[in-house]
């Protein structure tokens, strides 16, 4: 049973670290506000994400809306997918279909659906989206039928039932739905009472019989997934250009760099697509052959240059993300997704000239990619704390080994300073540790989220250097002090 909880403006003072170490898997924030007559941003939502993702929840995150009499479904969608904060591919969309506007508005089946078909079309999946459905009012307003056809198509049911129709409904207890048809819903908000040490307010709870890798796609990116990411990020290149047209080898290699930033060397880059073939070795000219990641290229008929590439999203050339307004679904100017034979039906002067698994020798990780999650900096077997960096967080966390807190940095000057952490790859150990770095981080901020006003950088080298344990033989306190300013020196932050 996995369990999880959903915040608005009422818990702005939750420390979200709080609950989840009280049990806590998954979050979610309202995005559009409530009792407003227009669409508006909701209070608080760009903190309470930013507290979700820093209490290590970016892979588990949903935004949720409410209906609004003002502005119709399809309005509603358009206006919460646009305002999406800090998004991730997993993220999950909630309705939260209830009254909660001055006029009482509550969405039946049809303008249900339509909202949900309108986020569908602006790229969510539908297992990305959920259902809040209040119990009585819920069975007392079918039938569902259009609801209950999306829900075969992957949408998930939030019941919310506190105790409904059985004083003692405990979580894991099937609730009654009636004849809504929404059988065994794949979430249930059990409470709107639950506390945790450290917060004196109420929060919803809820809990899901599937696991957090079932509610949120594994918590991980697809490589489809990451190629929509890159093109959300950028519908037109980053250097000003109108369009990706006449870009499909550019676009190959930024979106190399994107998937494989530490290891995307490709040989040769240009002049054309097709001097990037040559350079990438022998072809397989079986489209349905390719794995995921390879990459589809084609010559001009009349002179073979410039040609034309593409990477292959899910294996098997039917699905190949690349440059061009030949596409068979658009995600931006001149990007998107097309087959192998759909361009080629499409250009009839360009020749299909195979795959190869390498881009001028460089490969594309097929790792998938947290959505959220972290990237490690440093993992030693004596260390008393693991560093990460959360990706799309920007700052450094470390967790504790001795403790299990997980801590992050107040100010860019400790970044850089545990950024660059390794000081001593000179021949001596390197003995600095996160938690003698954090022991002097908590002093300064009494919360992790307030940030240092001013780094000391003098007390801070000396702090360390009386907390670490020097082997005999290594270095003097006053070696260890130095090291530490020159970090700081190094990063120019002194």
């Amino acid at each position: 049973m996995t369990f999880g909880i959903d915040i608005s403006t009422h818990q702005v003072l939750l420390d979200v670290d709080f609950a989840v170490a009280a049990g806590t898997e998954f979050a979610g924030s309202k995005s559009v506000a409530s009792y407003l007559p227009n669409l508006t941003v909701a209070a608080d939502y760009h903190s309470n994400i930013d507290d979700i993702i820093e209490a290590g929840l970016d892979h588990a995150k949903f935004h949720y809306a409410v209906p609004n009499s003002r502005n119709t479904p399809e309005v509603t969608a358009q206006f919460q997918w646009d305002i999406r904060y800090r998004a991730q591919p997993t993220d999950a969309y909630m309705l939260d279909d209830e009254p909660l506007d001055d006029y009482g508005t509550y969405w039946r089946d049809d303008p249900a659906a339509a909202y949900f078909e309108k986020l569908h079309s602006l790229g969510a999946r539908y297992d990305q989206m959920w259902f809040y459905c209040p119990a009585a009012l819920t069975r007392a307003s079918g039938p569902w039928p259009k609801m209950l056809a999306l829900r075969a198509k992957g949408l998930k049911i939030m019941w919310v039932s506190y105790g409904d129709m059985d004083a003692i409904l405990e979580p894991g207890e099937e609730p009654y739905v009636g004849n809504t048809g929404f059988t065994d819903p794949e979430l249930h908000q059990f409470t709107s009472a639950w506390t945790v040490p450290g917060y004196t307010g109420r929060i919803d709870r809820i809990y899901s019989r599937l696991s957090v890798a079932q509610l949120f796609k594994g918590g991980t990116m697809t490589f489809e997934d990451k190629f929509r990411e890159y093109a959300r990020l950028y519908p037109k290149p980053s250097t000003g250009e109108a369009s990706w047209d006449q870009m499909c080898g550019n676009l190959m290699n930024r979106f190399g760099l994107f998937t494989t930033p530490n290891d995307w060397h490709p040989t040769r880059t240009g002049p054309t697509a097709w001097d990037v073939a040559l350079a990438s070795g022998p072809r397989n000219m079986n489209p349905a052959a390719a794995p995921i990641g390879a990459i589809h290229w084609w010559r001009n008929k009349s002179g073979n240059t410039p040609g034309h590439t593409g990477v292959d999203l899910t294996g098997g050339g039917q699905n190949v993300g690349m440059a061009t307004y030949a596409v068979r679904e658009s995600l931006g100017a001149a990007i998107g997704i097309q087959s192998v034979a759909g361009y080629s039906a499409a250009k009839t002067f360009m020749a299909y000239e195979g795959w190869t698994n390498n881009y001028a020798g460089a490969r594309h990780s097929l790792a998938a990619t947290a959505g959220g999650g972290y990237t490690p900096i440093e993992e030693e077997e004596d260390m008393s704390a693991k560093l990460y960096q959360r990706k799309g967080d920007g700052r450094v966390h470390a967790i504790s080994i001795a403790t299990g807190f997980d801590y992050h940095v107040p100010s860019e000057a400790y970044r850089d300073l545990l950024l660059g952490w390794k000081i001593f790859d000179d021949g001596a150990p390197p003995i600095i540790l996160a938690d003698n770095i954090f022991d002097y981080v908590r002093e300064l901020a009494a919360s992790a989220r307030v940030p240092a006003a001013a780094v000391d950088v003098d007390a801070l080298a000396a702090k360390v250097a009386a907390l670490v344990t020097i082997p005999a033989g290594s270095l003097t306190e006053a070696q260890v002090e130095a090291a530490v300013r020159r970090v700081f020196s190094d990063a120019g932050t002194v």
